[in-house]
């Protein structure tokens, strides 16, 4: 049995190309058998999910914009500086981003918008960052009543007036934002002290303040920060330590699966005995963690004793490790694995844990009951989860469904509409799963919890998500800054639109009434509490209004996580009856979208 998962097209199979392409490819199933080997596992969750081409991938899916459009020559007519000024604007690069985003926004909105309204948008917002400059919009007294003008003002003072270019030819545009952002610049020292690169801000911020929350204009400043905020790489082993009061020795408390101390069998609940050779009894942790830091390559000793009460001595190597994004922990029998964000590693750590946590698979003629291949129960925990890389929340879901859609997304933009669909085989044969979600749970996150949800693979616990259902696409602008884009929105298995929305859990934490109590005892009987409110939720379908929105996620407002959300996953855990009333609270699927 293998695992594909691939992305299908509304004519069939199809491989998205945005930039740069890629595509997801299987591997053997029965690969998942020697999984326990920290090596093979890296190596066989990249034959299960091949990703080529996304390796520097962003949040949003990238392109380049580095070229005008076609018709869109680089350079225009500059007016005459004024006098006394001697910060000139820089003209050629102002108008080669002008042009190049606004080709790069227009055809790629949700929601259709004509030249005129983003150039008078995004004029608006330089304009406005001088309080003594205006925009008038109307007919000039001089001009036919047919025609509308745009004319600039410095108190009572006109500075330019001119009509508003006909047609949809983009060039016509640039030219004339460009000119009356150079009269401004001109007659302004508020914008020549805040530069061109700021000025380009103002523009595109006054632009997307017109569209949704999400898109945006990132200076190279600001591309610049973000790149360095993102390299998160620390020189280590890969282990994390803590220390009960009751014992003296520091044990580890979590462990990156990409470390060399994984590599050689290292686990979460080892103690550590010694650091090349120095006891580590009583020493403060923060001087542990710097002894296990160093330089890349270098190599370290540490003596450990595992859990059955063997002492091993080894040697690691410091390397530069990418922050995890995911952590193991335990609920009495139940396992629980925290997803902090989705980033290119996470459904390779998640594969990771969930290998060495697995009982071996029951070979051939082996029928024993220790060799179930299965869990007793798994919590995903997604509470604080922002979202990430959709692609990683979609292989995600491909470890825990059979087959079926995981989310398809819609836009205007025609490599904007994708089918995620996952086929193959459960990785964890069916382990009852709950997700545990609050309202800072968005974005892929959302979009794991519905697919979960609308296959009627896991149990959703918490209060309403956040309802972030858009997706973005990044373009590089000529002066290596960026524009993100909002180009198509999430719509779950079921055909329901996560953004507004949200997810809705099948057990509420997050109001007293009806209790947790209460609904638990109504799962146990076979009977859900939530059951209506689930059914309502997935008969909606975009757009939808605020009013619609508000009533639903009245009925369980989205709150932060607390002990409450863990208590009852464990519960239902506890009760098999409770937890397939609560699978089965979901509807059958409402949309034909399998």
């Amino acid at each position: 049995m293998g695992k594909i998962v691939f992305c299908r097209g509304r004519e069939g199979l199809y491989t998205p190309h945005i930039g740069r392409p890629f595509m997801l490819v299987s591997s053997l199933r029965s690969f998942r058998l020697h999984l326990k080997t920290p090596q093979l596992v890296k190596s066989t969750l990249l034959a299960l999910v091949l990703v080529v081409g996304l390796s520097a991938a962003p949040t949003y899916a990238a392109a380049s914009m580095s070229k005008l459009p076609e018709g869109l020559a680089p350079t225009t007519p500059k007016p005459p500086p004024s006098p006394g000024h001697k910060t000139p604007l820089n003209t050629a690069v102002t108008r080669n981003v002008l042009a190049s985003g606004l080709s790069f926004i227009l055809p790629r909105l949700l929601n259709e918008h004509s030249p005129e309204e983003l150039s008078l948008w995004g004029l608006g917002g330089v304009i406005e960052t001088d309080p003594s400059l205006h925009l008038i919009y109307g007919n000039s007294p001089s001009a036919p009543l047919s025609i509308k003008t745009v004319t600039l003002q410095q108190g009572k003072s006109v500075l330019l007036t001119r009509p508003i270019p006909t047609g949809n030819d983009l060039s016509h545009w640039v030219d004339f934002i460009l000119m009356f952002i150079q009269v401004s610049w001109n007659d302004s020292d508020t914008l020549q002290t805040e530069g061109s690169n700021q000025l380009l801000s103002h523009f595109f911020a006054g632009l997307f303040r017109h569209l949704d929350p999400y898109s945006r204009y990132l200076s190279p400043d600001d591309v610049a920060a973000e790149k360095h905020t993102q390299r998160d790489d620390t020189c280590a082993v890969g282990i994390t330590l803590k220390r009960h009061t009751e014992v003296s020795y520091p044990s580890v408390s979590d462990i990156n699966t990409s470390g060399s101390a994984w590599a050689q069998g290292v686990s979460v609940g080892q103690t550590i005995l010694a650091i090349n050779g120095h006891n580590t009894r009583h020493i403060p942790l923060h001087v542990l963690q710097h002894w296990l830091s160093g330089p890349p390559g270098s190599k370290i000793v540490l003596t450990i004793r595992t859990a059955k009460g063997r002492v091993r001595t080894l040697a690691v190597s410091r390397m530069r490790l990418p922050q995890e994004t995911v952590s193991l922990s335990h609920q009495g029998p139940y396992a629980v694995l925290h997803i902090a964000h989705f980033t290119q590693q996470t459904a390779e750590e998640i594969s990771q844990y969930l290998s060495s946590m697995l009982p071996d698979s029951p070979q051939e003629g082996d029928s024993t009951p220790s060799s179930t291949g299965k869990l007793p129960g798994l919590i995903l925990d997604l509470r604080g989860n922002h979202g990430g890389l959709l692609q990683q929340a979609v292989v995600t879901a491909a470890l825990f469904l059979d087959h079926g859609v995981a989310v398809t997304t819609e836009g205007r933009y025609p490599s904007a509409n994708h089918i995620w669909t996952v086929q193959g085989g459960d990785l964890t044969n069916n382990t009852p799963i709950i997700v545990l979600v609050d309202e800072d749970t968005a974005s892929s996150a959302e979009v794991l919890a519905a697919a979960l949800a609308d296959h009627h693979r896991a149990v959703i616990v918490g209060s309403y998500t956040f309802g972030k259902g858009f997706v973005q696409i990044a373009g590089k602008m000529p002066n290596q800054g960026e524009i993100v884009v909002t180009w198509a929105r999430n719509i779950a298995p079921q055909g329901w639109p996560i953004q507004g929305i949200g997810v809705a859990p099948q057990l509420c934490t997050a109001t007293s009434h009806p209790s947790v109590k209460a609904q638990l005892s109504a799962l146990r009987e076979g009977k859900s509490l939530e059951h209506s409110l689930l059914v309502e939720t997935r008969a909606n379908h975009p757009p939808l209004s605020k009013n619609t929105i508000m009533e639903l996620r009245n009925h369980c407002p989205p709150l932060a996580g607390g002990k409450t959300d863990m208590e009852a996953a464990v519960q239902l855990l506890r009760s098999p009856a409770a937890y397939r009333a609560a699978l089965n609270s979901v509807p059958e699927s409402l949309s034909p979208a399998e």
